[in-house]
C-alpha cells in the first residue's frame, strides 16, 4: 500500500495524518477500506464503503489529522471546511461529524447529514462552508481533528467521500519570543539615538 500526506501550504506548520488506522491516499489498508478516488475537481478524494462504518459514531470510524506549529510558534486557528458526499443509491443518510483533540474528541464542532444520491462517485458534493473555531483554538502548539463517519445502510454499493479539507488561521510567535524581539528592537533604537547638542 501507499500513503499520501496532507498538503501543507504554510511553511511554519507541519501536517500529520498518523491517527489510529486511518491514512490519506490510494491503496490504503485501514479503516475497513478507506482509499482514494476521483474527487471535487481533481484526481483524488477519500472514501470508504458503507460496510466500513457503523450506524453511530465509533472510536475507529474517522479520518484524522494533526496540525503543529514549528518550535517557537503557536497556532491561532479560525475555521475548518471540507467537501463531503454519500452516493450509490437513494433512501439512506450518512453523517459527518467534526471533533478535535482539545477535549479528547468528545464534543461536536459541527455535524452534517447527507442523503444518499444515485449519481456517480463524483456527484453530489456539498461544502460545509467555514466552520468557525472558538477562542480555545488560539495560542496552541498543535491540535488534532477527526471527521467521524456513520450511515444507516450496509452495502458495498454505497460510499462516503471527503475532499478539499482546509484549515485557516495564523502562525504567531510565542509571547516570550515576541518580548525578546521587542527588547532587541528597543536596544537598537537606543544605540542609534543621537546625543543632545551634537
Amino acid at each position: 500500500s501507499s500513503s499520501y500526506s496532507p498538503t501543507t501550504q504554510h511553511p511554519l506548520v507541519t501536517a500529520d495524518d498518523a491517527f489510529d488506522d486511518v491514512m490519506w491516499g490510494g491503496g490504503i489498508t485501514g479503516m475497513r477500506g478507506i482509499t482514494a478516488s476521483a474527487g471535487v475537481g481533481d484526481s483524488f478524494s477519500l472514501y470508504t464503503r458503507s460496510t466500513g462504518v457503523d450506524s453511530s459514531i465509533t472510536p475507529t470510524d474517522y479520518v484524522g489529522f494533526t496540525l503543529a506549529a514549528d518550535p517557537g510558534k503557536t497556532l491561532d486557528l479560525t475555521d475548518v471546511a471540507f467537501y463531503y458526499t454519500f452516493n450509490g443509491g437513494t433512501g439512506y443518510t450518512a453523517t459527518f461529524t467534526l471533533r478535535s483533540s482539545l477535549d479528547g474528541y468528545t464534543a461536536d464542532l459541527a455535524q452534517f447529514v447527507k442523503p444518499s444520491s444515485s449519481g456517480g462517485y463524483n456527484a453530489g458534493w456539498t461544502s460545509t462552508g467555514p466552520i468557525a473555531l472558538g477562542s480555545a483554538f488560539g495560542n496552541i502548539a498543535s491540535v488534532g481533528f477527526r471527521i467521524f463517519l456513520s450511515d444507516d445502510v450496509e452495502s458495498n454499493t454505497y460510499s462516503l467521500r471527503l475532499d478539499n479539507l482546509t484549515v485557516n488561521g495564523e502562525v504567531i510567535p510565542e509571547p516570550a519570543s515576541a518580548a525578546l524581539l521587542g527588547l532587541v528592537a528597543l536596544a537598537f533604537l537606543r544605540c542609534r539615538r543621537p546625543a543632545h547638542g551634537a
